[in-house]
């Protein structure tokens, strides 16, 4: 199963590479350095190709429902310093929209990317091969045992004052993102 994972990732990572054009709906931090990362990317690929045929403009997007990016996670000194970072990359940022992925168009062919589009509140309208959503966060806690009375009703993965897991037996920890297993 991780193998699995593995591939799927990196054949997801190809798609985006090669697409003439990406949406990114949602300016947190998530977003922001996934933009960064792609326009970088590309950026490099773009140097260092020998083949004219691969797809290397940067034609990133990034829309944010609010006025600073990545406001919850960074100061305003830091997300400006961001906003310009992102400028410098090519990526397009629009602010104070909020986003919907409209349809999906049918690919005419193999050679031919499909297109989606994106609606904003304003009425503007975008077209891109990829869309990804980066708002919000969702909770993974499938991998923890269903005898464990560690989740809430939203998700998330509850602990005491030390860090363990509820009902965990005090073995598993947990502290933000990161999950630790004491032997």
């Amino acid at each position: 199963m991780v193998w699995d994972r593995k591939a799927q990732l990196k054949q997801e990572g190809e798609k985006l590479i090669s697409a003439n054009s990406v949406v990114i709906i949602g300016g947190g931090i998530v977003g922001c350095e996934l933009a960064g990362d792609l326009a970088s990317e590309r950026r490099q690929r773009k140097k260092y190709s020998h083949d004219n045929k691969q797809n290397s403009d940067i034609n990133v997007t990034l829309i944010h429902s609010g006025s600073s990016l990545a406001s919850k996670e960074l100061g305003p000194r830091a997300s400006q310093m961001v906003l310009g970072n992102l400028h410098d990359s090519g990526v397009r940022v629009i602010f104070n929209e909020k986003a919907t992925i409209v349809e999906k168009q049918a690919q005419p062919d193999k050679n031919t990317l499909a297109v989606r589009k994106v609606c904003c509140s304003s009425g503007l309208t975008l077209e891109a091969n990829e869309v990804l959503v980066t708002t919000g966060q969702t909770p993974i806690n499938d991998f923890l045992d269903p005898t464990w009375s560690s989740v809430d009703e939203k998700g998330w993965i509850q602990v005491d004052d030390y860090f363990r897991i509820k009902g965990a037996g005090g073995h598993i920890f947990c502290r933000r993102r990161l999950l630790y297993i004491a032997s």
